[in-house]
């Protein structure tokens, strides 16, 4: 009876979670406002995986819109990712809440309005930033390659009543039950078993 003989495996299995920074509140105003509409709090980065047969993005969230709720209203609450929840709803006179740091790609709050006074016309508040979208995967990788990973920024409010700023970014690799998080750049290489 003859033995098949064992063959190396030359390429593994890489799971993927990919999302990109989320996107900035828009800003509130202590005084009127109106005119700032349709404008936009910043975008998150872009967070990439190359692989040899191609590259998987995440965009970064837009921003939310700037003066976008009523004069003496709250700030949006920004959009939750698929890791968490955005920045919460803010006060009035409050600058936006960021989104929590392990909420990876949600969006922060947007700066809350003025109720305004006897003196003072009141200013309209901010817009919730957006959520980038989680990109999930298998992909198979030949052993040696090294796969170049690149991770959104948050996006940073701005503005008089500031916008809240967004989470960063995020890169998940699990390869042969291994985990590899990344929250910065960096390079993987599939070693050889």
């Amino acid at each position: 009876m003859s033995l098949m003989p064992f063959i190396k495996p030359t390429a593994a299995p890489v799971s993927y979670e990919i999302i990109g920074g989320g996107g900035a509140g828009g800003f509130g105003r202590s005084d009127k406002g109106e005119a700032y509409r349709g404008t936009y709090g910043a975008s998150g980065g872009l967070s990439s995986v190359t692989f040899p047969t191609g590259t998987v993005t995440s965009a970064g969230a837009t921003g939310g819109e700037n003066c976008k709720g009523a004069r003496g209203a709250t700030g949006f609450a920004g959009a939750a990712s698929a890791y968490g929840a955005g920045g919460g709803v803010t006060p009035r006179n409050t600058a936006g809440y960021a989104a929590p740091s392990a909420s990876y790609g949600a969006g922060g709050a947007g700066g809350g309005g003025d109720n305004g006074s006897t003196y003072d016309s009141g200013g309209c508040s901010g817009g919730g930033g957006n959520a980038a979208t989680q990109q999930a995967g298998t992909a198979i990788i030949p052993y040696g390659t090294t796969l170049t990973i690149i991770v959104g920024s948050k996006a940073l409010g701005v503005g008089e009543v500031r916008g809240g700023n967004g989470a960063n970014g995020y890169v998940k690799l699990i390869v042969d039950g291994t985990t590899h998080t990344y929250t910065t750049a960096g390079t993987f290489t599939l070693g050889i078993t």
